[in-house]
């Protein structure tokens, strides 16, 4: 009988401090992002076919995150890692 109890008050509190966060969506908001330029690589020559496909989607990116989404064309850049600059 007392881990049935234990386990009602835990399960109690637990979705107590589920309601209340969502009850304080402030508290629970995402900051804004992006913040700075985006930039979108392009593993290929500029002027092809993929170029045009990611300077479309680049537009649509820039409309929805009120950003700018700069396009970066890198051709046989296939893999990047954060130090291959």
């Amino acid at each position: 009988m007392n881990c049935f109890e234990r386990r009602t008050i835990l399960g109690l509190a637990a979705s107590l401090a589920i309601a209340s966060a969502g009850l304080l969506p402030d508290l629970a908001a995402a900051q804004d992002y992006p913040t700075k330029p985006v930039t979108m690589l392009v593993g290929y020559g500029a002027g092809g076919q993929t170029d045009l496909v990611a300077r479309g989607a680049a537009r649509v990116l820039a409309e929805q995150l009120g950003q700018p989404v700069n396009v970066v064309n890198k051709p046989g850049a296939a893999v990047l890692s954060p130090r291959a600059n």
